[in-house]
């Protein structure tokens, strides 16, 4: 029930902080520069999607100001990490 809860709390938060931002938003697959951890899988005004170069786990990136840098990891509606799909 708890981990309901948590997903419940970063899906609305996300959904919050992404209404409005669809005009900002760029697609950009395989991003990949040298040996990096991460990978961009979209970039908006504010935020980044990323995921683990070997994990797949998508996360959140913040872009803003006063948080810059702070992963959100991404859930589903069972509260179990996102996994990218691509390539």
């Amino acid at each position: 029930m708890r981990k309901k809860i948590i997903a419940l709390v970063i899906s609305l938060g996300l959904l919050i902080t992404l209404v409005g931002c669809d005009d900002d938003i760029l697609q950009e697959e395989n991003c990949q520069y040298g040996n990096s951890m991460f990978i961009t899988v979209e970039r908006a005004r504010n935020w980044d999607i990323v995921y683990h170069n070997k994990t797949k786990v998508m996360y959140v990136v913040s872009d803003d100001a006063y948080n810059r840098g702070s992963f959100v990891l991404l859930v589903d509606a069972d509260g179990k990490p996102m996994l990218y799909k691509g390539e």
